[in-house]
């Protein structure tokens, strides 16, 4: 399929793009929900740092 405006997945860019401009990019949300999940402890130059959420 060509991709034109009359396609419904124009819909879903356009939504893509207007999140992306009130939230920030994608990479910067997950790491943010992995954080207030706590499924990555901190790091170090020395490795992780056990028991310590971000």
């Amino acid at each position: 399929i060509g991709f034109t405006w009359e396609h419904e997945a124009h819909l879903y860019v356009k939504r893509a793009a207007a999140d992306e401009l009130l939230f920030g990019p994608v990479h910067r949300l997950r790491d943010h929900a992995a954080g207030r999940a706590g499924l990555f402890g901190a790091v170090t130059a020395d490795g992780p740092v056990r028991g310590v959420a971000v």
